[in-house]
């Protein structure tokens, strides 16, 4: 759902395979939410990465800390872990972080994204693991944490774009939950999703949060539902 046709996935072999100016978005162990981080160099030892701010102060990992990282890398998102091997403090806020041979990609882009200012109340509930691999709101009714207001910017048959001008820490991970109806003649939809990317929102538009959330488990209806609107919406705005 980050828009433009399909292409083939790039095979990655590691962080070895990245290449300095990649910007990618890491969680340090300890510090809430996921962070804009900048590739500095890539070496035999690792690569150096620029720490981030958090509030006033940048970051300040320990050396072992475990790292979680997300990068685009063409049509898909990735992630890997990793660990902090040395922090340095003089000149340029940087780490190095250890190579990682553990990537997973996560999502793929499917569909282009179409444009939907829909204003939705939905819910939020932190991330959870469950053994067999699905995952339904039964699972995290223990996890809820609130109701909040967003607008959905655009949508594809995978997943949306949500801003919320809440400055809650969400996190990778997360889910949200909320109903909606796309077009006028169609039934209202019940979407269940996994946050997969969060965008901070500049002050002038007021700040908080984009969060980019892929789908879960849609059932028929609602996935033909979403699949007829996206086609309408882009074949409405195609030249």
């Amino acid at each position: 759902f980050y828009g433009g046709s399909p292409e083939e996935a790039p095979v990655l072999s590691g962080t070895r395979a990245i290449a300095a100016g990649q910007k990618m978005r890491l969680h340090f162990e300890g510090v809430n939410g996921t962070l804009a981080c900048n590739v500095i160099s890539v070496s035999d030892a690792g690569l150096v990465v620029t720490l981030p701010s958090a509030g006033p102060r940048h970051i300040r990992p320990r050396q072992g800390d475990r790292v979680e990282g997300y990068l685009e890398q063409k049509n898909a998102l990735y992630s890997f872990t990793s660990r902090v091997e040395e922090v340095f403090l003089g000149g340029v806020f940087a780490c190095r972080l250890a190579h990682s041979a553990d990537f997973e990609q996560i999502h793929q882009r499917e569909a282009t994204r179409v444009v939907l200012a829909r204003r939705v109340e939905f819910s939020h509930f932190a991330g959870a693991s469950v053994e067999s691999g699905q995952i339904n709101l039964a699972h995290l009714q223990d996890r809820l944490t609130g109701a909040f207001e967003g607008v959905i910017r655009d949508i594809s048959v995978g997943g949306c774009s949500l801003a919320t001008p809440s400055r809650r820490a969400f996190e990778v991970g997360d889910f949200i939950q909320f109903a909606f109806q796309l077009l006028p003649d169609e039934p209202p939809c019940s979407v269940l999703a996994t946050v997969v990317h969060i965008t901070p929102l500049p002050a002038r538009e007021g700040g908080g949060r984009v969060l980019h959330a892929q789908f879960l488990a849609l059932d028929e209806e609602s996935q033909g539902s979403i699949t007829r609107t996206v086609h309408q919406l882009r074949q409405e705005r195609e030249p």
